[in-house]
């Protein structure tokens, strides 16, 4: 049976599952659906008028679209794209009942439209299996009268329409009183068929008792199948054991063979660990070897060395007996003594420490030339090259500062005499430059210093210390000595270098076991 309705100028058609033919040889849903084509569709129930149209296709009427066709302009007849089945998800191309709805607009020549101008012709809410088939090929056989807005669906073997007398195309045109006759079903007669005969009912009737027959075989049959079943089940369950130790037996024997294959290689690899092991331990025997013999060329070098330093330590000391002789030999020449604790002499010459205000200055000068001269002498005997270059003169010496960036090359000579008040300044710095080379030196015998201003005290405590040299003998080093007279083990402190602060009390010394040999030169 079939429903249909026009609301608002649209028109709906609604067939139910169990009015719908269905096709015993083939299915139909949306997969199957290659083209759909629409004949006469009117805008309003007025037919003539041309339209620009597309399709809509739902699962339900009241869904959203799951595909869109493309617009087709200028027809009342159109004919759109085959579908692509690309844009529909899966479980809609499994669907049998959907909802088309045909979308359509008046044509006009401008090209200028909103999408909103589509209206609904008409809605189809369609069962594919209650679908009629039409033909083959619209283009063949005899021409076709189609209603108004009919929807014809193009599937793999031909186009499908449907049963509703008032959208199912009719061969013959239409009459007057074709609204009279719509309920009627039109048949062709060539498929009508004759009713059944008494020789066919007979022959029913032997069909059902073959039938039984054969349904009481074939529960003989199933029956002693059955039994046989049970006994095979029967059989193989007692079977099952047997089967599954035998398949435990050979997985064990897999196995075995596996463990035995790892044995072996497990005993190549020890063979050959072994023979690593004893080629590693000749080369160990043979690096034990020669490393006794180089523990032995060790030993006899280190006999060897201990030789040469005991050489070069004689040699060492024959060299500092010959510097403490030449320097004590100088002593004698410019004998050293002290007046005062503040005042030493030279030569029988006082000379003060650095503080030489009230005194001869000729005095001073001849004192400043006899230290010069010995400084210069020991500094040549001990091969140790004077920081300030000293230019011995007796009492007209003068010291070059070569050092110093900040002086001029012109003022780099400092006199160590007076002649001029505008030279004390010279003086001075000559005679620091001085102190600064028996400084030196006393550093350089390892001796430190008290006050860097006491230049005649310093002077006997160099010579002092090399005296010591010769007393002790060889293998014995002197203990360092300070400008105080007093002995102490450790290094120069850091304000040796500097002079002490003015008014200082120069150090004294003993005359008892302070005194230093006499040489003969």
């Amino acid at each position: 049976m079939a429903h249909v309705s026009r609301v608002g100028g649209r028109l709906s058609f609604h067939r139910r599952a169990k009015d719908a033919q269905v096709l015993a040889t083939s299915q139909k849903q949306v997969r199957h659906i290659e083209c759909i084509v629409a004949r006469r569709l009117t805008l309003g129930g007025k037919p003539g008028q041309l339209l620009d149209t597309y399709f809509t296709l739902h699962s339900s009427p009241n869904s959203k679209a799951f595909y869109t066709s493309e617009v087709v302009h200028h027809s009342v007849n159109p004919t759109w794209r085959h579908l692509d089945l690309h844009r529909i998800q899966p479980w809609e191309l499994a669907s049998a009942n959907i909802t088309v709805r045909v979308w359509g607009r008046p044509w006009t020549s401008e090209q200028h439209h909103e999408a909103d101008e589509f209206q609904v012709l008409v809605q189809y809410d369609v069962d594919m299996h209650g679908l009629s088939f039409l033909r083959k090929k619209l283009v063949t056989g005899p021409p076709i009268a189609f209603k108004p807005d009919t929807l014809l669906f193009e599937l793999r073997e031909g186009f499908y329409c449907t049963e509703s007398p008032s959208e199912v195309p009719s061969d013959l045109p239409p009459t007057e009183d074709a609204a009279a006759v719509m309920p009627i079903l039109r048949v062709n007669s060539s498929r009508v068929k004759r009713g059944y005969t008494k020789a066919a009912l007979l022959r029913a009737h032997d069909l059902q008792k073959a039938i039984a027959l054969a349904r009481a075989s074939a529960e003989i049959s199933r029956q002693k199948t059955t039994e046989v079943l049970q006994h095979r089940q029967t059989t193989e369950e007692k079977r099952r054991p047997l089967a599954q130790a035998r398949l435990k037996r050979a997985a064990l024997h897999d196995e075995l063979l596996v463990q035995r294959e790892l044995v072996q290689n497990q005993q190549e690899g020890l063979h050959n660990l072994r023979q690593q092991i004893a080629s590693r331990d000749e080369k160990l025997q043979t690096a034990l070897q020669r490393l006794a013999e180089h523990l032995e060329a060790l030993k006899r070098r280190k006999k060897k060395l201990r030789q040469l330093r005991d050489h070069v330590a004689d040699m060492a000391y024959s060299v500092l007996v010959g510097q403490a002789t030449k320097i004590l030999q100088l002593h004698s020449i410019y004998p050293i003594k002290q007046l005062s604790p503040s005042v030493c002499s030279v030569c029988d010459i006082k000379l003060p420490n650095s503080d030489y205000s009230g005194c001869d200055e000729a005095e001073v000068a001849a004192a400043l030339g006899h230290v010069s001269h010995l400084v210069f002498m020991i500094a040549k005997y001990l091969d140790v090259p004077l920081r300030y270059a000293l230019n011995c003169k007796c009492s007209r010496s003068t010291i070059r500062d070569d050092v110093s960036t900040h002086v001029g090359e012109k003022s780099r000579e400092f006199p160590l005499y007076v002649t001029k008040v505008k030279e004390r300044k010279d003086f001075e710095l000559g005679v620091f430059l001085l102190n600064k080379n028996v400084q030196q030196l006393l550093e350089h015998c390892g001796v430190k210093v008290g006050d860097l201003r006491n230049t005649l005290p310093n002077l006997r405590m160099l010579i002092l210390h090399f005296s010591q040299v010769l007393t002790k003998g060889p293998g014995k080093r002197s203990q360092p000595i300070v400008a105080g007279g007093k002995a102490t083990g450790g290094a120069s402190q850091s304000g040796s270098a500097s002079a002490s602060p003015a008014g200082s009390t120069p150090p004294s010394y003993s005359s008892g076991g302070g005194s230093l040999p006499k040489y003969a030169v």
